[in-house]
């Protein structure tokens, strides 16, 4: 009797884990861009964030980090980065790109995190700070700190 074999639909609906890298993968087209309003110093201030998957193919993750697979000796994943732009009415105070060289991290998180979930927190009006936070981790695992971005405004 010829077994009838199951396509691989089946198989990642029935492994979670292979869906849950299915579902990373997919978000790698994702790009996520944020637009607010900001009071700094009574002027109100337009701060776009742009965050992206880099398609560099510059994270490859060893098998200790796959989790339910025993036959993926690796997985080859990508860099985020978010372009940052601040204006006022007249003029342009930040216009950078944040990566996950900006923080400081493990040596664990440097090699194998991933920059990801920007969120605008606030401006601080004391030190007239933007002020990000970020989840930098290793992809579909556990493993990752959330992280504060600040970037200085021009005066």
């Amino acid at each position: 009797m010829k077994e009838i074999e199951p396509n691989k639909e089946e198989i990642v609906d029935n492994n979670p884990f292979e869906r849950m890298r299915e579902d990373y993968v997919t978000s790698y087209s994702n790009t996520i861009e944020t637009d607010t309003v900001a009071n700094v110093s009574g002027k109100e201030v337009m701060i776009t964030l742009k965050h992206y998957c880099l398609f560099d193919s510059a994270v490859v993750l060893p098998n200790k980090y796959i989790w339910g697979s025993d036959s993926l000796q690796q997985f080859i994943t990508h860099n985020y980065v978010t372009d940052i732009v601040v204006t006022n009415l007249l003029d342009t105070l930040v216009k950078q790109t944040a990566s996950k060289q900006d923080f400081q991290l493990s040596e664990e998180l440097k090699k194998y995190g991933v920059l990801k979930k920007p969120h605008f927190r606030r401006v601080d009006s004391l030190t007239n700070e933007l002020i990000l936070h970020y989840s930098i981790s290793i992809p579909i695992t556990d493993i990752g700190v959330g992280k504060e971005l600040r970037i200085k405004l021009k005066e």
